[in-house]
């Protein structure tokens, strides 16, 4: 992690499988359910 952005990033070995729901979209806010049922909120800094 970027201490001074918050900003986490890494590599994927292969594609993603499964599904994803998308329960918000929004300028600053997206919220999505994996199919898992993993709630993943995520605010955009400007």
């Amino acid at each position: 992690m970027k201490g001074d952005t918050g900003e986490v990033s890494f590599k994927m070995a292969r594609s993603p499988q499964g599904s994803l729901e998308i329960l918000c979209l929004g300028e600053k806010l997206r919220i999505t359910q994996g199919q898992r049922e993993t709630v993943l909120v995520c605010e955009r800094q400007s």
